[in-house]
């Protein structure tokens, strides 16, 4: 059972991933060229 709850877990922060474009490649490469503050402020936050 608690297995379950990790997966459900994981489940939902890919979901979260995934809508809010982390796993984005572009949005990578924009973060090492300096052209959006996207990925920054996702770090920032998990900071």
């Amino acid at each position: 059972m608690k297995f379950i709850r990790f997966l459900i877990v994981g489940f939902i922060f890919g979901i979260i991933m995934s809508k809010a474009e982390i796993i984005s490649w572009y949005r990578i490469y924009e973060m090492f060229r300096f052209e959006s503050f996207h990925m920054y402020g996702v770090i920032g936050s998990a900071v």
